[in-house]
């Protein structure tokens, strides 16, 4: 059975890119906004030593997620993506040696990987 490994950042992020970041056990099962309310209570308790939560207008927290099968060399997202777009190639090529109409194939979700992976503070609050 495949069983990722996976991690998240907890950061501050600026526009596109993260300024700091910390990672953060994040359980596979685990759903991000839950892993972000868990850090959110730590660091209610032990204190947020890294300012990670201050009050900035430009910044907000987020969480970064990363899942990984230790038998493939990219994430998940990026894998799985990989594999329907070499499917898509096949099928191209099967409709074009069979004189078919070829339809027009695109994937949204390879394009758009990082908004899945990454979730800031103010929309789960």
């Amino acid at each position: 059975m495949f069983v990722p490994d996976s991690y998240g950042l907890i950061s501050i992020t600026e526009g596109r890119g993260m300024k700091m970041s910390l990672t953060f056990p994040v359980s596979y099962l685990e759903d991000s906004d839950d892993a972000m309310h868990r850090y959110l209570s730590l660091a209610k308790k032990e204190g947020d030593f890294l300012g990670l939560l201050r009050s900035d207008e430009e910044s907000l927290p987020c969480i970064h997620r990363h899942w990984k099968l230790p038998e493939f060399e990219n994430e998940i997202l990026e894998t799985c993506a990989n594999a329907w777009l070499r499917l898509g190639e096949t099928i191209t090529e099967v409709l074009q040696w069979s004189g078919a109409e070829v339809p027009a194939l695109s994937l949204v979700a390879a394009t758009q990987a990082k908004t899945y992976k990454s979730r800031c503070i103010h929309e789960i609050l």
